[in-house]
This record gives C-alpha cells, sequence and structure tokens, in this order.
C-alpha cells in the first residue's frame, strides 16, 4: 500500500484525531515550542501535509510562518513503524509542491542528516549563502546548537553539520 496525502483539512476531527494520538507518543516532537494546537494550527492553515497509509496518519511536515513572506519548514515526522521506505522523502517532495503554489520563500535548517537526504533526493538546493534569498536574521537566529553565540558567521557546523536548504520560490 502506498502513502498519500492530505493537504487540506477534509476530515479535520479524523485525521487531526488520529495523528494527535500518534504524536503524543514521540515526547521528542512534541513539547513547549511545538504542541498538538500549532501543529493543527498550521494544518488549518494549509500550511502542513500529512501522510496517510489507507486512512491512518503515518507522516507529517509543516511550514512554520517566520517573518511575512518566509516559512522555515520543519516538524517532519514519520511513525517509527515506517521510517526506513522512502516516506519522508515524499513527504519533503509533497511539501515542495505545496511551497510551489504558496505566495511564501520557503526555507528549512537542518542538521538532522535524513531531512538533508530526503531534500537531496527531491532536488532541493543546499545553500551555501546564508543571507541570500532568506534574510539572515532568519537562517542563523537563535540555535538550539550553539545558544548565546552572537558571531554566527563563524559558526563552525554551517554547511557541514547543519544545512538550508531552499524549497522552490513561489
Amino acid at each position: 500500500m502506498d502513502m498519500h496525502f492530505v493537504l487540506a483539512p477534509t476530515d479535520p476531527g479524523t485525521i487531526w484525531d488520529m495523528l494527535e494520538r500518534v504524536l503524543q507518543l514521540e515526547p521528542h516532537i512534541m513539547g513547549s515550542r511545538i504542541t498538538s494546537v500549532k501543529l493543527h494550527d498550521l494544518y488549518e492553515q494549509g500550511l502542513a501535509v500529512v501522510g496517510l497509509l489507507g486512512d491512518r496518519p503515518v507522516g507529517f511536515i509543516a511550514a512554520w510562518p517566520v517573518e511575512t513572506g518566509f516559512v522555515e519548514v520543519g516538524s517532519a515526522w514519520i511513525h517509527p513503524e515506517h521510517r526506513g521506505k522512502g516516506w519522508g522523502t515524499q513527504l519533503v517532495q509533497e511539501m515542495a509542491n505545496l511551497m510551489t503554489r504558496r505566495t511564501e520563500r520557503a526555507f528549512a535548517v537542518s542538521d538532522n542528516a535524513v531531512f538533508v537526504a530526503a531534500a537531496r533526493k527531491v532536488r532541493l538546493p543546499l545553500h551555501n549563502e546564508w543571507d541570500d534569498p532568506i534574510p539572515y536574521s532568519l537562517t542563523c537566529g537563535p540555535c538550539e546548537k550553539r545558544p548565546g553565540k552572537e558571531a554566527k558567521c563563524a559558526c563552525p557546523i554551517r554547511n557541514t553539520a547543519c544545512r538550508l536548504v531552499l524549497f522552490p520560490a513561489p
């Protein structure tokens, strides 16, 4: 059976309730910054893609508004039982397709090797310039990996462990 995707809440109660129950089992995803309510809001705004296997949610990816005209793609997840089957790559492709139909410029900053590999597979560019076309304040803002470091221009993990991925421009 193949995964299919829901880009808008066609049956938000059923799909979202099932997805929420599954995501609650993964505490490293849900926390103080990423909550079920916030993810549901992104889904309702058309900034998220849910991957379904039959009628069961098994994947999710969202884009977060960060500044007028810009969204940052993050919160990508595949159910543990279904990882390693290429479905994460399909979710990244669906998000890329979604971003071509929106007006915001989308990007991701990631040190997750699996996400970066998926981005490469769908031919999203890994960008070495962290200030154009995305403002530097968005690409190298507050950083969980190097908290308190103001001189980010010399960050040793930028363009190595940490990558800037650009999604197709609208």
